[in-house]
């Protein structure tokens, strides 16, 4: 006797969420939708997955009364997590972070020049990092080091974490070092 009632209860709140279910979503994204869209397609295609699809995560999680709009960035968040193996972020402490592209000036890149630098900057918020300080003990390494770290782009070091800011972060570099053993 349980058993009948229990499947007979199953099959009323079945049939009474099936309208519900059945509903499709229609429509068509606004254009706004689609240039956030196209935005985030290229910042996946340009290696920056974690960052991709972070601001996938927070528009899908802004969108979720628009259906039309949450599935355009559910579908990103998806194709970010496929691209996650090709990403070229690197995890470095509570971040990923997009390759350091330091462009010395010629003058700097005599044999035998160096010198190392100080970079303070806080991380409010995914992105480009603010309030970017560099000290440097020879002063033409100063400007290419703040141009490098103003075009980092930092995220969280997941897909499924929030981004965690931070005040006052301090890096070290050094030009004896070899590049490949820098932090990022």
């Amino acid at each position: 006797m349980k058993t009948f009632f229990s499947a007979f209860g199953l099959l009323a709140c079945s049939l009474i969420a099936s309208p519900a279910i059945a509903q499709a979503c229609e429509g068509e994204p606004t254009s706004e939708t689609l240039e956030s869209a196209e935005k985030i397609t290229q910042l996946l295609e340009n290696g920056l997955v974690q960052f991709g699809g972070y601001m996938a995560m927070i528009s899908y999680a802004s969108s979720r009364d628009d259906c039309v709009k949450s599935a355009v960035f559910e579908d990103l968040y998806v194709t970010a997590v496929d691209l996650l193996p090709e990403s070229r972020m690197n995890i470095w402490r509570d971040w990923a972070v997009s390759p350091l592209d330091l462009q010395l000036n010629a003058a700097s890149s005599v044999e035998g020049f160096g010198g190392s630098c100080r970079i303070r900057f806080d991380l409010p918020r995914a992105g480009a990092p603010e309030n970017v300080s560099v000290s440097c003990d020879n002063p033409m390494l100063k400007s290419a080091y703040r141009t490098a770290w103003n075009n980092l782009v930092f995220a969280p070091p997941t897909l499924n974490e929030g981004f965690k800011p931070a005040e006052n972060v301090e890096v070290g570099m050094s030009l004896t070092q070899r590049i490949d053993d820098w932090a990022f």
